[in-house]
């Protein structure tokens, strides 16, 4: 509580004390702003973003020594597309309340939905080994050798595996 502390006289001419409140906050206009635009925005940005890992920024990084400027028009073109396939992904999730494999075995089938979880599952350990070879670079950088940072790592997503809660 802010504010000063300020002496009236109350019932039968005894001082109590009053504190003098500061109004309440209000959010400034451009905080406003700021969140009427990432609730329309929504939660496919946040995806979007959260997708920025080592291998994306190795193959960035890459293509441009290679192609320089070439790919920078298709590039952004591809943006707004990522963007609506993420964000519809995330709004039939969160609607349905169903994740991706069971709306694929709901309206296609069982075979579509193991199609879609192994094809997954490459991705993802694609991804795994990706992020494995840039926590082996970054080591490498400031003179860890590789070993000592992959296997800390390995070790730490392990324990965060077998002791980590899928809520927290």
């Amino acid at each position: 509580m802010g504010g000063n502390v300020v002496e009236r006289r109350g019932v039968a001419g005894v001082p109590e004390p009053v504190v003098d409140r500061e109004p309440p906050r209000r959010r400034s206009p451009s905080r406003r702003r700021w969140l009427v635009v990432a609730t329309l925005i929504g939660p496919g940005m946040l995806v979007m973003l959260a997708d920025t890992d080592a291998g994306s920024v190795i193959t960035a990084a890459q293509s441009g020594a290679l192609y320089r400027f070439g790919f920078v028009l298709p590039e952004l073109l591809l943006i707004p597309i990522l963007y609506v396939v993420q964000e519809i992904t995330v709004r039939v999730g969160l609607t349905t309340g169903k994740g991706h494999g069971a709306l694929i075995r709901e309206y296609f089938g069982a075979p579509w939905a193991y199609a879609a979880a192994v094809t997954l599952l490459v991705a993802c350990a694609g991804a795994l080994v990706t992020e494995f070879a840039g926590i082996a670079g970054v080591g490498l950088l400031v003179g860890l050798p590789k070993a000592a940072t992959v296997g800390t790592a390995a070790f730490g997503l392990t324990a965060l595996i077998i002791f980590g809660r899928y809520r927290r």
